[in-house]
């Protein structure tokens, strides 16, 4: 187990060191971000195109997209939620852990709020 752990922290160093040498070249074709994170500061890494439903909110509650992008909500509360845009779409009812996921391809402002809970609203904004 040390071993794969020495292997691993060999490797996290010289893939820094390659994309260092590579963001500083001009004409390099390689552009990259390591970001190296102690096990202790361990940050989550949020799925792009996706709300989060938590402490009775969205988060985001607005959210700029390009037609044909699908967005998705997923419920972290122990709470069911509905999420509704009128006339657009009405998901089932999400328990903890659950997703719903939606396609937006007309350009356009699509207002969007919890069923059950309709103070929790949001906007999704399809650019042309």
């Amino acid at each position: 187990m040390l071993k794969i752990s020495w292997i691993f922290i060999a490797l996290l160093v010289f893939s820094g060191c390659t994309a260092e040498k590579a963001k500083n070249e001009p004409n390099s074709p390689i552009s990259m971000d390591l970001t190296a994170t102690s096990s202790a500061k361990t940050q989550e890494i949020k799925e792009k195109n996706t709300i989060e439903i938590k402490q009775s909110s969205f988060s985001p509650n607005n959210y700029t997209i390009r037609p044909n992008t699908t967005i998705k909500w997923v419920n972290q509360e122990n709470t069911p939620h509905i999420i509704r845009s009128q006339g657009n779409f009405l998901s089932p009812t999400l328990k903890n852990g659950e997703s719903f996921s939606f396609t937006f391809i007309a350009p356009g402002e699509y207002f969007f709020e919890c069923a059950i809970q309709t103070y929790m609203k949001g906007r999704i904004i399809v650019e042309k």
